[in-house]
């Protein structure tokens, strides 16, 4: 019983002169803030460390010579050297999106797009708490849409437009109460439109054009009162044009061609001719 006593206070006492050596090495920093900026670092590593190509050499600055808060893409918090945006947007990147980016539990905004990144989303990203913007846009990513995003509630732009996705569109995407801007368009998804989607009552813009959506328009996306487009282009939607739809007064544009739907529009809600090509979203 002495024996574990004293193994126990030998135990506290190393404890606390590490805390005391981590103070002392990082003044103004405490020792959690220390931990969060290691994992962050690993987190970045562990990213790299699936790419398979990198033919700018973007990641070349990503070693022990800089503070990984000056590597290319990167950017922290001044105060505590969180990571808070990772952009590498339009660097032709090649690889598997690692499940580590899950571990930015300050980041903000997480741009991925214009690359190739293979292989299914990371439910992982499920974690990300405090992320407002995440694109993934433009990438060869497959699989479905993780219900578990649904937990990211600060999300602001979710744009998944431009790759290979299959499955349905989840109800639980009406959950992100937040969401202004919601891109899905030019994947495989299947199914229905969910009518929780009627519940963003803070949602601009809407794209789920080329896919392989079917049946009728649900009557709920007359409760977005702040949409201002809406695309739904080069699916097999069918039914008629949902009538309250017409009480929406901040639409100014609206996609719906090349599907089965049937009756008329009214004149002054403008329908485009020719399906449009989708422009990659902005934060």
């Amino acid at each position: 019983m002495a024996s574990t006593m004293k193994l126990s206070q030998l135990f506290s006492l190393l404890a606390f002169v590490c805390m005391f050596l981590i103070n002392l090495s990082f003044p103004g920093y405490s020792a959690a803030d220390v931990v969060g900026n290691e994992t962050d670092k690993l987190a970045l590593l562990a990213f790299k460390s699936q790419i398979i190509e990198d033919p700018l050499g973007v990641l070349a600055s990503w070693h022990e010579s800089f503070h990984f808060c000056n590597w290319t893409g990167v950017s922290c918090s001044n105060e505590q050297q969180r990571v808070i945006n990772l952009n590498l947007q339009g660097k032709i990147l090649s690889g598997m999106l690692s499940s580590s980016v899950g571990n930015f539990s300050f980041i903000n905004l997480l741009d991925l797009s214009g690359n190739s990144f293979q292989g299914e989303i990371p439910p992982e990203l499920g974690k990300l708490g405090r992320i407002q913007n995440l694109n993934l846009s433009y990438n060869l990513l497959g699989g479905g849409i993780p219900p578990v995003l649904s937990n990211c509630s600060s999300l602001q732009g979710l744009a998944l437009n431009h790759n290979y996705l299959i499955e349905s569109i989840l109800p639980e995407l009406g959950l992100l109460s937040e969401l202004r801007k919601l891109y899905l368009g030019n994947n495989n998804l299947t199914g229905t439109v969910p009518a929780s989607l009627g519940n963003l009552s803070s949602l601009q813009e809407l794209d789920m054009s080329y896919n392989r959506l079917k049946g009728e328009i649900s009557s709920t996306i007359s409760q977005l009162i702040n949409l201002r487009v809406f695309r739904l282009s080069v699916n097999i939607i069918s039914g008629e044009f949902p009538a309250p739809l017409y009480n929406l007064t901040s639409l100014e544009f609206i996609a719906l061609s090349f599907n089965n739907l049937t009756g008329k529009l009214s004149n002054n809600i403008y329908r485009e001719c020719e399906p449009p090509r989708h422009q990659s979203p902005s934060h």
